[in-house]
C-alpha cells in the first residue's frame, strides 16, 4: 500500500478499514503535500458517530491538512440533523459546527427527553441549521432526476471461450 501511495498517480482510493493505516502513514509528511491536495469520502454517513473512533481518533489528527475535502453520501441525515454533525465537521474548516463539541452543539439545538435518550431538534435551530449547511451542500431533489417508466435495458452479446462456456452452462 505504501509503495502504491508513493507512486505517480491522479486518483487513490482506500477502503474505511484502512483510514488508521492511512493517517498514521500522512501524520509524516510534511504540510502541502501532494496527497493533502483533495480529500474525497465515499458514504460519508459513516461516519455519523460522533464517539466514532475512527473519524475523531484518527481522521481528525490529519484533516485539517487537506486544502479541498469532498463528502458523498446518499443518505445525507438517516435519522435526523443529529446525524450531521460528525461528516460536516470532518468536511468544514474551522468548525462550521460551533461549538465544535458533540455535545455542546447538541444542547445548544436539540430538546431531550427527560433521560437524554431522544433528541428533538429546537424549531428555531432547523432553519439555522439550514442556512449554515447550505454553503457546503448540493442536494439534488428526486423530483428533478429523470423518470423512467421501465428500465432502459441494452444487451450486449458475448462469446465466451469454450471453459468459461461449460462453467456457466453448470451454473
Amino acid at each position: 500500500r505504501a509503495a502504491l501511495l508513493a507512486s505517480d498517480a491522479e486518483v487513490y482510493v482506500i477502503g474505511i478499514d484502512n483510514v488508521k493505516w492511512l493517517v498514521a502513514l500522512l501524520k509524516e509528511l510534511p504540510p502541502g503535500h501532494r496527497l493533502f491536495d483533495l480529500l474525497c469520502i465515499d458514504e460519508l454517513s459513516r461516519f455519523k458517530s460522533p464517539r466514532s473512533k475512527l473519524a475523531t481518533k484518527h481522521l481528525n489528527k490529519i484533516i485539517d491538512r487537506f486544502r479541498i475535502r469532498w463528502g458523498l453520501t446518499g443518505t445525507p441525515r438517516p435519522n435526523d440533523y443529529i446525524d450531521q454533525f460528525r461528516p460536516l465537521q470532518l468536511l468544514t474548516a474551522n468548525g462550521l459546527f460551533a461549538p465544535r463539541s458533540f455535545d455542546s452543539w447538541r444542547r445548544k439545538h436539540f430538546l431531550s427527553d427527560y433521560q437524554g435518550f431522544n433528541w428533538t431538534i429546537r424549531p428555531e435551530s432547523e432553519t439555522k441549521i439550514i442556512k449554515k449547511i447550505a454553503s457546503v451542500t448540493f442536494t439534488i431533489d428526486p423530483a428533478d432526476l429523470p423518470q423512467r417508466d421501465t428500465p432502459n435495458i441494452i444487451p450486449v452479446w458475448v462469446d465466451l471461450p469454450p471453459d468459461a462456456m461449460k462453467v456457466y452452462k453448470e451454473m
